[in-house]
């Protein structure tokens, strides 16, 4: 990621990244007003212009903030040394929910970004832009396959987690789009930690 806003104390560059945010979100990229993210940011026209040669710089970099961002404290913050899958995925969830309250309209930022994609492909090579392996690193590094109860095949049942908790986020996913509305994340948290508890229930011993 080139951070054009690297330089910038780490105040300012929030002000500026959650004023573009919060206006791409409520109203998306065509209708999202320069004018309105330099009078939340508390700065210039020409200091923005000085980072970002126009708006739809400014909009990419939003993008590239959001999933660079994501995928590096994933990296970086889970405890790899954890060898339950169903934990992991649940303190993934939970270093995205400390993310996002960082940037509190960026999950509306990106259910905008997705609504506007019109295919699966589009959506796979974004994914896959920035993924550079670390779904199946979550899934397959330092996994403790003896948790599972006995009689259980393995492989399937970790692949049915997996789908299962993908399936879920996906839907919730959707949802929020339809609804084009603010979402509590920690209450979707909450509901997936329940879902996470049953599945424990299910498959573990």
């Amino acid at each position: 990621m080139n951070d054009v806003l690297k330089g910038l104390k780490i105040e300012k560059r929030d002000r500026i990244i959650n004023a573009a945010l919060d206006e791409f979100a409520k109203v998306g990229f065509e209708k999202g007003s320069t004018n309105n993210i330099i009078k939340a940011a508390g700065i210039s026209k020409g200091s923005l212009f000085h980072y970002f040669n126009d708006k739809q710089e400014l909009y990419d970099y939003l993008i590239d903030f959001t999933f660079t961002n994501i995928v590096t404290k994933i990296k970086n913050d889970l405890n790899w040394d954890n060898r339950d899958l169903i934990e992991r995925i649940r303190e993934i969830g939970e270093i995205k929910l400390v993310f996002l309250e960082n940037y509190p309209s960026l999950y509306n930022f990106m259910a905008k970004v997705y609504k506007n994609i019109v295919s699966v492909e589009e959506i796979t090579e974004l994914a896959e832009k920035y993924e550079s392996g670390i779904l199946s690193k979550i899934y397959t590094e330092n996994i403790d396959y003896g948790m599972i109860k006995e009689g259980l095949d393995k492989t399937k049942t970790f692949d049915t987690i997996r789908w299962g908790i993908e399936k879920f986020s996906e839907e919730k996913f959707e949802a929020f789009i339809r609804a084009d509305n603010n979402m509590d994340m920690k209450d979707m948290m909450k509901e997936i930690n329940e879902y996470i508890d049953y599945l424990k229930l299910i498959f573990y011993k």
